[in-house]
This record gives structure tokens, C-alpha cells and sequence, in this order.
């Protein structure tokens, strides 16, 4: 059985804004089912991560649905959470400085480490279709 591991003093940076060094953009484009998100290199992302952009605005997910209704942020908040007996921890602050391996308008990939364990975190948007006409946009968060 494995010993369960405590990240002490993890908790001193939760609550921070993540500056924008920190984060990156992925978008689909603009329009109906477009999708135009700033996520961590941790994975973290919504409105409430007061994620600052160059200009000082708040960033999170916008999505623009089908039709007349203009696009607006959708989520408040998403974190991947560590667990362990001294509580829990958000990804971004316990983890080591990620490095980005890849990047594109897209998709960005990110290394980095939970004391000696290594994470790759890809990230992706992609549209939806049906037939030429695009319906929708997803983010795809795979962690290895």
C-alpha cells in the first residue's frame, strides 16, 4: 500500500489571478458554434480564474450558439482538483512551472510535475459539423 503524499504549503498561492504568461487562447473562429476559451497550462479556465488578458479584461470560455443570440462566457469555473489528507489542492498551484511542448490556435500541449510525478496535458477545441454548416465547438482536456 501506497503512502499517501501531503503538498504542504500549496494552499499560499490559491486564489491568485493567473497572470497571462500562465494562460493561453484556443479558438474555433468566430460565429455561430464558435468557441474562444483562455485555459491554464494546467488545465484550469472560466471567468472566475481572472485570467488577465494584455488588455486587463476578464477571460474565460465564450461561446456563440446557433442563431440570433450573441455569444457570452459559459463557464464560471474549472479546476482539476488533487486530493490528499491534508485536503485539497487546485492543479495550478501545486504543480511545477509547465512548459509548453506545443501550440497553435487550437491546441496546446504542456508538460510539467507533481513532485515526481510527470503530466502531459493536451488541450484542443474543435468545431462540430453537420454536413458544411458548423453546429457546435468543444474543448477536449486529455491528462497522461
Amino acid at each position: 500500500m501506497k503512502t499517501p503524499r501531503v503538498w504542504l504549503g500549496a494552499a499560499i498561492i490559491l486564489g491568485a489571478a493567473i497572470n497571462s504568461a500562465d494562460a493561453v487562447s484556443l479558438s474555433t473562429g468566430f460565429g455561430d458554434g464558435s468557441l474562444n476559451i483562455e485555459v491554464s497550462l494546467y488545465g484550469s479556465f472560466g471567468t472566475d480564474h481572472n485570467f488577465l488578458s494584455s488588455d486587463g479584461a476578464e477571460n474565460g470560455a465564450l461561446y456563440d450558439p446557433i442563431g440570433d443570440i450573441s455569444d457570452a462566457t459559459t463557464v464560471y469555473e474549472s479546476y482539476v482538483y488533487a486530493a490528499g489528507p491534508s485536503g485539497r489542492f487546485e492543479l495550478d498551484a501545486i504543480a511545477s512551472q509547465a512548459s509548453i511542448v506545443s501550440q497553435s490556435a487550437t491546441q496546446v500541449v504542456t508538460d510539467f510535475s507533481i513532485e515526481n510525478f510527470d503530466v502531459r496535458l493536451t488541450q484542443s477545441v474543435s468545431e462540430s459539423f453537420d454536413g458544411a454548416d458548423r453546429v457546435g465547438s468543444a474543448l477536449t482536456q486529455q491528462y497522461v
